[in-house]
């Protein structure tokens, strides 16, 4: 958040002299698709797999979506809006 302390800028800012990118983050419950690994899929399945966004991976480098028609939560490192 920005401060009056810091001229308007964030902590962020004022320790690395640039902005802070947020153009990575997502809004939770967006709707999403997944793409599902080859092993899971027959010859003429749908590669893509339409989710809810529910947060990221713990671990980092992935992202966990809800996945209404298996009605569980789904961690993935393949996203797309």
């Amino acid at each position: 958040m920005p401060t009056q302390v810091l001229g308007g800028r964030t902590p962020y800012e004022a320790f690395y002299g640039v902005k802070l990118g947020v153009s990575h983050l997502r809004a939770f419950g967006a709707p999403c698709a997944i793409v599902e690994p080859k092993e899971r899929l027959k010859k003429i399945d749908d590669r893509a797999t339409m989710c809810f966004f529910v947060g990221y991976k713990y671990e980092g480098g992935g992202y966990r979506v809800w996945d209404p028609k298996r009605q569980v939560v789904v961690e993935s490192r393949h996203y797309f809006l």
